[in-house]
């Protein structure tokens, strides 16, 4: 009797590196899609920030543009000492010429070691105002500004100014000043008379009662209404000033008013 031997047979599976491979691929890619994603990434961000700080460049101009142009008032800035500050609405300048918001209203000068000032201001909008001011220091001893000569200079400066600026304001309010002092003598050729003989000056005088006078001054006795008609010719109304009147031909002087 025969035997029948079975045998039984196994099967191995192999795979296929190819087919794993291109599976594999579908799922990690390659370093270099990696690279290139990444480079676009930095660029991207790049282009943000260049972006950014382009229009962080334009802006701010313009900003701080707007901001300047809500201050339309110009004041000029001359303090003594040296490290003296004003403060005008709540901000602090030193020396030099600032643009600031129309303000009127009062300022403080002040400085360590110094006698602070406090001042009135009118700051008007299209206009320049200037601010020259000096301290005196604590123990009241002004020699402080001559021991330094740098001081010194900005105190002389200061002074210098101050007289500038009287003398503008002073022509501002009395433009008459700009045809005076004037002398007038006319004499007849053949005869050699006199015919006219006056002068006009401006002033304080003996009977002035206001702070601006004019003096007329009439050498022959006749020449008051001659005076006055100069006045007139020459734009101004001598109605408007207290003219004091003086004729040489008197035994006194006798001040003669015409009161405006």
């Amino acid at each position: 009797m025969s035997k029948t031997t079975k045998t039984k047979s196994s099967s191995i599976k192999i795979s296929n590196p190819d087919k794993h491979s291109a599976k594999h691929s579908r799922h990690t890619p390659s370093p270099h899609k990696i690279h290139t994603a990444e480079d676009q990434r930095k660029k991207r961000n790049f282009i943000i920030l260049i972006t950014f700080a382009i229009a962080l460049f334009l802006i701010l101009p313009i900003t701080f543009f707007i901001l300047d142009l809500q201050k339309t008032a110009t004041v000029n800035i001359l303090l003594a000492p040296s490290f003296a500050k004003v403060d005008i609405a709540g901000k602090e300048y030193q020396s030099g010429t600032e643009r600031v918001n129309s303000y009127a209203g009062k300022v403080t000068v002040s400085a360590d070691g110094f006698q602070s000032k406090e001042l009135e201001v009118n700051l008007e909008s299209g206009k320049t105002t200037d601010l020259y001011v000096y301290l005196v220091p604590n123990d009241g001893d002004m020699n402080w500004y001559d021991e330094r000569p740098s001081e010194r200079q900005i105190l002389s400066a200061i002074g210098d100014s101050f007289a500038i600026i009287q003398s503008e304001n002073y022509h501002t309010a009395h433009p008459i000043i700009d045809i005076l002092p004037i002398s007038v003598a006319e004499v007849n050729k053949t005869t050699q008379e006199i015919l006219h003989d006056y002068r006009i000056d401006y002033g304080q005088f003996e009977g002035c009662e206001t702070d601006f006078c004019l003096k007329i001054t009439d050498h022959t006795g006749k020449d008051h209404e001659n005076a006055l008609q100069y006045i007139r010719d020459h734009g101004y109304n001598p109605d408007d000033y207290q003219i004091i009147y003086q004729d040489d031909n008197m035994e006194l002087t006798s001040p003669r008013a015409t009161n405006n």
